[in-house]
């Protein structure tokens, strides 16, 4: 079996995947203030249990997407 290899394609493709990389973590890094700082609507348990249902999931939100980001930056070279 024979490849055939074009280094410039190649490359190309590893530079997009670095840019897509960079700009899925810088948006990560812009929203996770408003992803973990939630706070509660009213002084009652029930505000505070959704409040910190959204911090949590803000947090999980963000592991996804720092996996994400890390995966195609392995994926650029």
């Amino acid at each position: 079996m024979v490849w055939s290899v074009q280094p410039e394609a190649v490359l190309a493709s590893a530079a997009a995947e670095s840019a897509i990389s960079a700009e899925t973590e810088a948006a990560a890094a812009g929203a996770a203030p408003a992803l973990l700082s939630t706070t509660p609507m009213g002084g009652d348990p029930d505000s505070a249990m959704f409040s910190a249902a959204l911090n949590a999931c803000g947090a999980s939100y963000l592991g996804v997407v720092a996996e994400h980001a890390s995966q195609r930056g392995l994926f650029a070279g």
